[in-house]
């Protein structure tokens, strides 16, 4: 197959004011933002805005659909079927198996870019919900869960970028077509980036019509007992559990992720329109980094707040530092990373850099552990992924234990959630962050969710308030109200 890319330097005052621009010009849906906005050195190096509308290829509960330009839709369907990745029947496309839908992103990119397309960053946007955990693990779906209402995964072709490095006001953006679509207009998109200023929406947050959580203080007190007795039993030694609140609004994403980039600046921020949703999010966490044959995670377990005064936050960073209680789940949640690594990680190369360093975010202090490896040939992003989803971080430890009593204890399903996203571009390079901290906007509402570390010493009251803190931003991102 041929392709042209193109590509120019552009520049720019704010990342905000080139999604609008490319917004005009491939409309709301097909353009996203990937903003590093504060945070460590190691997690705010660039961001991103993207341009989709090729195709989007979304998994619910093994069956595929396709939207976007039908010479893209038949190509990937036509190979997958062939490959015996999906097969067609009367109800529609479905995966063959589990593993079919780790080897999507290599195949999908396979059919529609060719092997020398330079540019980083074009390639697919991907989304893993929490639930892709269950094409890994043998894991049902629990019976008391409501059927799914957003895809266990979604990749969707991203033909244009501009990237935008930290600290510079120089972007660059490029565009790739081949014989299934057009290029974008380069031209007229940076003429309107240097032509339009950013649009002010002076409008005032709506209040919310209707608050409601999935789960009340008594029952998640019931829950965290289980788990307590699960722990004391030794079937489990942490686990994560949570609860999801819905706003019912008129506010629009953009308002809210407005809101949520003034009040919460992260290292990685999140605007993105995709499978009929708008996830909003303002994640302080990688999930992981893929650099050639070079893999990073960087889990953070341990939270103290700031509070602007320098005794009282060094007081904070000393009793956090501390911790024995946040130092052992801290421990427990590093070596679950080490163990996912292991899986694609060349002999004795897995080594943990900075253990429990305090590093510096917006609002709070947090313990942070990077752990690295070095990628065993023959194993690529799709391994990587697979091997390390869902982050620990999300679970608990055992893994695998700890999820069974997640779908056993928990309400809904997680859905975007606890997963992962980002870019995963031609050549198998991918900054993936970690779906917290966020809304998903669809049909009028707004869905967030958070959840807290329950280990040998924990008390419902003190975890409940600490799912209550988490959601706290992106509440008030959408309400414009504390949540208390």
């Amino acid at each position: 197959m041929n392709s042209t890319t193109t590509s120019r330097s552009i520049r720019y005052d704010d990342p905000l004011n080139v999604l609008l621009a490319m917004q005009r010009q491939v409309g709301e849906q097909n353009a996203f933002l990937l903003e590093s906005l504060s945070g460590p050195d190691a997690d705010t190096r660039t961001s991103i805005v993207g341009a989709t509308g090729v195709l989007e290829l979304r998994v619910t509960d093994g069956r595929v659909e396709f939207t976007g330009l039908e010479p893209a839709i038949e190509a990937c369907r036509s190979v997958l079927v062939a490959e015996r990745i999906i097969e067609s029947g009367a109800v529609g496309d479905r995966l063959v198996d589990g593993d079919g839908l780790w080897r999507l992103p290599e195949v999908l990119q396979r059919i529609l870019f060719p092997d020398d397309v330079p540019a980083a960053n074009i390639g697919l946007l991907a989304y893993y919900g929490y639930e892709a955990v269950r094409y890994a693990e043998r894991l049902p779906r629990p019976a008391h869960h409501a059927a799914p209402t957003e895809p266990d995964a979604v990749f969707s072709v991203v033909h244009a970028c501009v990237t935008m490095p930290s600290g510079s006001s120089i972007g660059y953006v490029a565009a790739t077509s081949t014989s299934m679509w057009a290029p974008l207009d380069l031209a007229a998109f940076c003429r309107d980036l240097e032509e339009r200023a950013s649009v002010v929406d002076g409008r005032p947050l709506p209040a919310p019509t209707s608050v409601s959580d999935d789960t009340s203080f008594d029952e998640y007190s019931r829950r965290v007992e289980v788990a307590l007795e699960h722990i004391r039993a030794g079937d489990i030694y942490q686990i994560q559990l949570g609860h999801e609140i819905t706003v019912e609004t008129t506010a629009t994403p953009m308002q809210v992720y407005r809101r949520m980039r003034e009040h919460n600046p992260s290292p990685y921020m999140s605007y993105l329109p995709m499978a009929g949703s708008t996830i909003t999010g303002a994640s302080p966490e990688l999930f992981v980094r893929v650099q050639q044959d070079r893999v990073a995670m960087r889990p953070i377990a341990g939270t103290a707040r700031r509070t602007g005064s320098a005794p009282e936050d060094a007081s904070a960073v000393a009793v956090l530092s501390a911790s024995e209680k946040e130092r052992a789940e801290h421990l427990m949640l590093v070596d679950l990373c080490r163990n996912d690594l292991g899986r694609v990680a060349s002999t004795d190369s897995t080594t943990t850099q900075g253990l429990m360093t305090v590093e510096q975010y917006s609002h709070v202090f947090h313990l942070v552990t990077t752990v690295a490896c070095r990628v065993e040939p023959g194993h690529s992003i799709s391994d990587i992924v697979r091997a390390s989803f869902p982050a620990g971080t999300m679970t608990g430890a055992p893994k695998v234990r700890a999820m069974e009593l997640i779908d056993e204890l928990e309400t809904a399903p997680r859905g975007f959630y606890a997963g992962a996203f980002g870019i995963i571009d031609r050549h198998g390079d991918a900054v993936l962050g970690l779906a917290i901290r966020m809304a998903v906007h669809r049909g009028g509402s707004a869905r967030i969710r958070a959840s807290a570390g329950i280990v040998a010493d924990s008390t419902a009251h003190d975890e409940w308030h600490e799912t209550i803190a988490k959601m706290g931003a992106a509440y008030f991102a959408v309400t414009g109200e504390e949540l208390r």
